[in-house]
């Protein structure tokens, strides 16, 4: 699969973005994965003149509509060709919700294929409460398959990953600034995946509460993160 987990929709000319994803779609054959949120900083927004305001999930929805039907062929201009490419995938590619509160989740069950959600730990009482909220929102609103549920997480492995580890300190002071300067020292703690031994514990915990798919976020741009990652799972 080809995952953008996630795109912010709001700040992004549907019609544009469709393009876009159906483009990597005809690249990847056909393996593309959508996924879109509304996003939290106001700056993001006001750096390529997009609006921020109340009505941002509103907007990602309608968005989502019309994106679906670029990819369906359908004429956006009366007397005008199709946007093109058309996507590989029939229909397009799956979209994802970005959501982590249980309104949105259950608001993504009338347009979404599955939650791609986040959690700091990520825990289990987090994710299964998630989980549950997904599977109960897609069940009332007569939604054939259940939704697939995705979750990211950061990690960090080497010398600067233990508890008060640099590298998470580093990276969390600049991500999270927008939160506050104090953010990353409320949220690094919580952070669970510091070590393989971690990390493998979380891969385990999902796997029993039925996650279908684990996205880790490093938290460094050095490869040997990924190399560490590679290697555990080889060995598992």
């Amino acid at each position: 699969k080809l995952a953008a987990t996630v795109m912010v929709a709001p700040m992004h000319d549907p019609v544009k973005m469709a393009k876009q994803v159906a483009t990597l779609d005809v690249l990847s054959g056909g393996r593309m994965v959508l996924g879109v949120g509304v996003g939290g900083r106001e700056e993001d927004y006001k750096a390529v003149s997009a609006t921020f305001d109340k009505r941002r999930l509103t907007r990602m929805e309608q968005g989502v509509a019309r994106m679906r039907q670029v990819w369906a062929q359908e004429t956006i201009v009366p007397g005008a060709f199709p946007v093109g490419p058309a996507p590989v995938q029939a229909g397009g590619p799956p979209i994802l919700a970005g959501s982590l509160m249980a309104k949105s989740i259950e608001r993504a069950a009338r347009w979404a294929d599955g939650v791609s959600t986040f959690d700091f730990g990520p825990t289990a009482p987090v994710v299964s409460f998630q989980m549950k909220t997904a599977t109960e929102a897609w069940a009332r609103e007569g939604r054939d398959k259940k939704p697939y549920f995705q979750v990211a997480c950061w990690y960090a492995l080497g010398a600067d990953a233990d508890a008060g580890g640099a590298q998470i300190v580093d990276y969390l002071s600049r991500y999270l600034r927008f939160l506050g300067p104090n953010a990353h020292n409320q949220i690094g703690p919580m952070v669970r995946a510091r070590s393989p031994e971690a990390l493998l514990t979380i891969i385990g915990e999902l796997e029993d509460m039925g996650v279908d798919e684990l996205l880790l976020v490093p938290t460094s741009v050095a490869l040997d993160q990924i190399e560490r990652v590679a290697d555990l799972i080889a060995r598992r």
